[in-house]
């Protein structure tokens, strides 16, 4: 079966499974044996954003990452609810059909409060957490939070976001270091959201930010359920939305965090840094201590 033909099996060489929700298909890829790492995308990025720590961690643990549904290889409804609060309940469910302790969440921006809400409801299943530029608490004093909402909720917006495809536009716009985000993996995220219909999933995680701020504000008074997991961020400092500030708000969650700050880097750290995150991860989960408590590339 040909998933999509635009796919390059040199960046990209994984299975692809598929899980039901509801009456539509959530792509996935399982590789590896081991303890479970599960990679919870951001938008407008799915499991291909993972694609090195995939390919580096297989051997060593059973790596599971979703598309959420709307994004890369899934179904992309166009009557959905694009919200966090709704995808962690396919979410849960996948896990528990996986039926997957030990877990390592692996998290990148939206991904954060989908993953954290499952971490929060379920501790015991949780080893380690790593978090990519991404929160738990609302975003409403953020300003480059509240010109994306302004310009997502105003009369313009879908039409710059399914017609214009403006959330592959923008992220592909903060990359800095084009070195490893190549013409190839540039168009792994385009064909993804070829199609102004493809475009919605993007559209609503946008105005999920300031519009699912009740759900974040769940997740940041609950925080004491997972005070105890060893967690490492992985921070672009020149992240616009997420400034390097928001590493201080993790470390009221994680009060042992350990950190990887990225100077001159976006949010996009995976494809900025490419294989270069591999190390940071691996080492956090092979022996936790060997990481200091803040470094400076």
């Amino acid at each position: 079966m040909v998933v999509a033909p635009w796919i390059d099996k040199t960046e990209y060489p994984f299975e692809s499974k598929w899980f039901e929700v509801g009456k539509k298909r959530l792509h996935y890829v399982d590789e590896g044996n081991g303890d479970p790492v599960l990679f919870l995308h951001d938008s407008p990025g799915w499991s291909f954003s993972f694609r090195y720590l995939i390919k580096g961690l297989k051997s060593q643990f059973r790596c599971i990452a979703p598309d959420f549904i709307g994004f890369g290889l899934s179904d992309k409804p166009v009557n959905w609810t694009y919200r966090p609060e709704r995808d962690l309940e396919y979410i849960t469910d996948f896990i528990d059909s996986k039926r997957l302790e030990n877990i390592t969440l692996v998290t990148h921006g939206m991904g954060g409060p989908i993953g954290m809400g499952f971490a929060i409801a379920n501790p015991s299943k949780i080893k380690h957490i790593v978090v990519m530029n991404s929160w738990m608490w609302p975003l409403s004093e953020v300003e480059a939070v509240r010109k994306i909402d302004k310009t997502v909720n105003g009369i313009a917006g879908r039409f710059l976001y399914l017609s214009m495809n403006k959330a592959v536009r923008s992220a592909i716009k903060s990359i800095r270091d084009r070195t490893h985000f190549t013409k190839v993996a540039r168009e792994h995220y385009w064909n993804a959201f070829h199609e102004p219909s493809e475009r919605v999933g993007p559209y609503g995680y946008d105005r999920a930010l300031l519009g699912s701020s009740h759900y974040y504000q769940s997740l940041w008074d609950r925080r004491e359920a997972v005070r105890h997991i060893p967690a490492l961020a992985i921070w672009g400092n020149d992240d616009r939305r997420l400034t390097s500030s928001s590493v201080e708000r993790w470390r009221i969650v994680f009060p042992d965090l350990e950190v990887k700050r990225l100077p001159n880097t976006g949010p996009w750290v995976m494809e900025e840094k490419g294989p270069g995150i591999l190390p940071m991860v691996e080492m956090f989960l092979n022996d936790t201590a060997y990481l200091p408590t803040a470094t400076v590339m």
